[in-house]
């Protein structure tokens, strides 16, 4: 996997771990998973990065980069999306900051050549990795799906990190 973040000398236990993960799931739906990475590294010719927010210099930039993906996807649909409302977008903007300084927030995203194509905003406390909102480009190719590939690398970082469960709320 050529995903950032992932380290060769953590691969050995990881691929246990993520192996018994793996194991518990379908037949079809392991081979989802290997397809959409497989296809979106492949679409993305060696330029796919995944980041994250470590700083709080990061998080402005990159809670808008969420909100203005979740909010596309909804508007290309009729919608009006989670983060339309500006007291909604300013109670984020202030959580998002407290749990950075906490070691809480677990904000990513996907990039490939240069543009962001689907970002994931998750709480982490007790052992746990909360699953609480996402957002990705609407105009990528039909056939890719870089939230299901970011989706799998968070699972995948959450027993990484030794968290005992990654709850979808």
């Amino acid at each position: 996997d050529n995903l950032p973040g992932n380290h060769p000398s953590a691969v050995p236990a990881l691929a246990e771990i993520l192996g018994d993960y793996l194991a518990g799931l379908s037949k079809k739906r392991r081979q989802a998973i290997a397809h959409a990475r497989r296809d979106l590294e492949c679409w993305a010719a060696g330029t796919l990065r995944r980041r994250h927010v470590e700083t709080a210099a990061d998080l402005p930039g990159a809670l808008d980069l969420l909100m203005e993906l979740h909010q596309g996807r909804w508007r290309k649909e009729g919608g009006a999306g989670a983060f339309s409302s500006p007291r909604f977008r300013t109670f984020h903007e202030c959580l998002t900051r407290h749990f950075l300084e906490l070691g809480q927030l677990d904000l990513t995203w996907l990039e490939a050549h240069g543009q962001p194509l689907a970002a994931q905003y998750n709480f982490v406390a007790g052992g746990k990795t909360y699953f609480y909102q996402c957002g990705r480009r609407v105009d990528v190719p039909d056939h890719l799906s870089p939230g299901a590939v970011l989706l799998a690398q968070a699972i995948q970082d959450a027993l990484q990190a030794g968290r005992h469960e990654f709850d979808f709320l």
